[in-house]
C-alpha cells in the first residue's frame, strides 16, 4: 500500500493524499515533491514501459504509462533464502494520471522471476480493465489510432468502440469521476 501510496502521490502532481477505508472521508493533500519533478518522475519511469524497457508487458495500448520493476530474495535469518518477490508498480495515463497501483508477485513459479515478466503483465490486464470500465480517454491518441486502423486493415477490431468516440477529444478535455461517481 506504502508503494502505491507513493506512485499515486507522483500521479498526483507531488501532493500525497493519505489512504483512507472509510467511505467520505477525504485526507487532506500534502505537497511532498513539487509538481515539476513529479511530473519528471513520470517520465523517467515512461521509459521502462517502453521499447528496451524492462517492463514493456505493462504497456497499454493507446496509454502512456510509468513504472518500475523489482525482483528481490526475500529476507531469511539473517541472510537470504531461496525464493524470490517480483515487483511492478505504475501510474496510468501518465498525462491524465487515474490510477496507481503496485503488485508483488511471492515466490514466481512461471518460469520466471523477474517483475518485468511476472508482475508487469498482470499491471496491464488489470489497468487495461479498468481503463475500459472507468471509461478513461487514451492519452497516446496517435499509437492507438494508427493500431485501431491496422486492426481495421485486418479486419482484426480489439479494442473498445468506446475509445472511437473520444480519441477525437484532449484527454484533459473530459472530467474525471470523483470518488464519490466510482461505482
Amino acid at each position: 500500500l506504502q508503494i502505491a501510496h507513493a506512485y499515486a502521490t507522483l500521479g498526483n502532481g507531488g501532493k500525497s493524499i493519505a489512504p483512507t477505508f472509510v467511505k467520505g472521508q477525504r485526507n487532506e493533500p500534502v505537497e511532498v515533491v513539487t509538481p515539476e519533478i513529479a511530473r519528471e518522475v513520470l517520465k523517467m519511469m515512461q521509459t521502462v514501459t517502453e521499447t528496451g524497457g524492462t517492463a514493456t508487458r505493462a504497456a497499454i495500448l493507446g496509454y502512456h504509462v510509468a513504472g518500475k520493476t523489482g525482483t528481490a530474495r526475500k529476507s531469511s535469518g539473517g541472510g537470504y533464502s531461496r525464493d524470490y518477490l517480483a515487483f511492478f508498480a505504475g501510474v496510468v495515463p501518465v498525462d491524465n494520471p487515474r490510477f496507481a497501483m503496485a503488485v508483488v508477485v511471492e515466490n514466481p513459479q512461471a518460469g520466471s522471476i523477474y517483475g518485468g515478466l511476472v508482475s508487469a503483465p498482470v499491471f496491464h490486464n488489470v489497468m487495461e480493465g479498468a481503463l475500459r470500465l472507468m471509461d478513461v480517454p487514451p492519452d497516446d491518441i496517435e499509437t492507438w489510432i494508427a493500431a485501431q486502423d491496422k486492426n481495421d486493415a485486418a479486419g482484426t477490431r480489439k479494442l473498445a468502440p468506446m475509445a472511437v468516440a473520444v480519441a477525437a477529444h484532449a484527454p484533459a478535455a473530459l472530467p474525471a469521476p470523483l470518488p464519490d461517481e466510482l461505482p
